[in-house]
């Protein structure tokens, strides 16, 4: 009675919850396996921002744990060629170097991102917020590769009770360059469709079920543990390429 009464108010929330973006401007476009896509214009980009938004069981420290893992993106993001940390500021703060692979004959890009984590000392919803670019004084511009101009986005875990977690994925990007229509528009519903696909199953590993990381307070925990200060870690992210030319770059 208890699992009926939690799903039907994730199916409750879960309509709330489009709604609500839709009054904000998105567009739902797709809606597959558990995953809802949307698309929003932004004023003075070719470029729309995406929004993926999926539920999954997990605890927040998992979720942390696997977007923090440079060694993963490869498994689980939507053309993600490889990621590297490139500087440990603090223990809550980092800087990485994220290569997204393209199809022939357009051109790979990489970008360099800083993200902040933080997480609400009242409902335990972790924000990851990503602020991306050339960033060249962190890592030298690569001729194999085309530099992003701008990436800012983030991720969000919001917990739903009953060991469920609300994972949001947004992001809006000016990779550089340029890329055919028909790439652009698929990516901005490709990149968070896929990411979000994959993410339950590589979740099942170990080395993420078995998380725990101390800045971070679990659903049923906050009486039991204070919640630490801002926390901050890098996630990486898959680029979306605005339509600036018919020549591909």
């Amino acid at each position: 009675m208890k699992l009926k009464a939690a799903l039907a108010g994730l199916i409750i929330m879960s309509s709330a919850n489009v709604a609500l973006a839709e009054s904000q401007g998105w567009e739902l476009v797709e809606e597959k396996s558990g995953v809802k896509v949307f698309t929003k214009v932004v004023e003075g980009s070719s470029l729309k921002a995406f929004k993926g938004v999926t539920t999954v069981n997990s605890s927040l420290s998992s979720l942390v744990a696997l977007l923090a893992d440079t060694t993963a993106c490869e498994d689980w993001m939507h053309n993600c060629g490889g990621m590297k940390l490139v500087e440990q500021v603090s223990p809550t703060e980092r800087y990485s170097y994220t290569i997204n692979d393209a199809p022939f004959p357009v051109t790979d890009r990489d970008v360099v991102v800083h993200s902040v984590t933080s997480q609400d000392p009242q409902n335990l919803t972790v924000t990851i917020s990503m602020d991306g670019g050339k960033m060249i004084e962190r890592m030298p511009l690569d001729d194999d590769y085309v530099r992003m101009n701008s990436l800012k986005g983030y991720w969000q875990y919001k917990p739903m009770g009953s060991g469920a977690v609300e994972v949001t994925y947004e992001a809006h990007a000016d990779p550089g360059g340029s890329l055919p229509s028909w790439l652009a528009n698929s990516v901005v519903v490709k990149t968070p469709l896929n990411t979000l696909k994959n993410m339950p199953k590589i979740l099942k590993k170990d080395k993420y079920q078995t998380a725990q990381i101390n800045y971070i307070t679990e659903p049923g925990a906050l009486a039991a543990k204070p919640v630490a200060p801002a926390v901050e870690i890098v996630a990486p992210v898959e680029i979306v390429a605005p339509v600036t030319e018919t020549t591909a770059q």
